[in-house]
């Protein structure tokens, strides 16, 4: 069933990030009818193949990219009988901590994940919730890909020095992106992200890259207004 699952995901241009059997500390919330989960594969996108397959059916509405996300992916786990969660559901479920069960990523120096093969340039789309246990998909075992980095160029790269080890200083981050010289991180996307060498083949379009950072932008307004 996995392979079966892989294929349909290709062509929106989602990937199977992996998945496991969930914990209590998971907080991985029963199905609609009761039932406990027994298996969650996470679902998530990488590089410009999704953009280019939402960009041919984007809806004008507040959300485009989630309305989307939504729309496809629940019609795929109708077709495997699964239960699709996502990122942006109310109220917010850890997908941070699913993305780590899967052994997948690992937590890069700007504290956000990291895949051994695309980098930086890779998202969290949805889980998929199963009632039955199913064999987990198989990844290659692999070593965390900034502990061969010369320099952490990544934490050098921000223009205001946002990225610290410490995180991300999200006023220093919304501040520059609100004023005069934000073009380049605007147009182009982030220069920490896009300073990393791995996964550079998977760099985002400068439209995509745009997309995101308009989307970065108001969440820092979100967060401001909430301060």
């Amino acid at each position: 069933m996995i392979s079966a699952l892989e294929k349909a995901l290709e062509p929106c241009g989602f990937f199977l990030r992996g998945g496991f059997y969930p914990e209590a500390a998971d907080a991985v919330p029963l199905l609609p009818d009761g039932q406990t989960v027994a298996t969650v594969l996470v679902v998530g996108s990488v590089g410009p193949r999704m953009w280019q397959e939402f960009q041919k059916e984007r809806a004008d509405c507040p959300d485009p990219l989630d309305e989307w996300t939504e729309r496809r992916l629940k019609v795929i786990a109708g077709q495997f009988g699964a239960h699709p969660v996502f990122p942006f559901d109310r109220p917010y479920y850890p997908f941070q901590r699913w993305d780590k069960r899967t052994g997948t990523c690992f937590k890069s120096p700007l504290r956000i994940e990291i895949h051994p093969v695309y980098g930086l340039w890779h998202a969290t789309r949805g889980a998929l919730l199963f009632s039955e246990r199913l064999a987990l998909p198989e990844h290659e075992k692999t070593q965390h890909p900034c502990k061969t980095c010369v320099g952490t160029p990544c934490l050098g790269a921000c223009p205001v020095g946002a990225f610290s080890t410490r995180g991300l200083d999200i006023m220093l981050c919304a501040n520059h992106l609100a004023g005069p010289d934000s073009e380049d991180c605007m147009t182009n996307g982030c220069l920490a992200r896009r300073a990393c060498p791995v996964g550079k083949d998977y760099q985002l379009a400068p439209e995509q890259a745009s997309f995101h950072m308009q989307a970065l932008r108001l969440y820092h307004k979100e967060i401001e207004s909430l301060a």
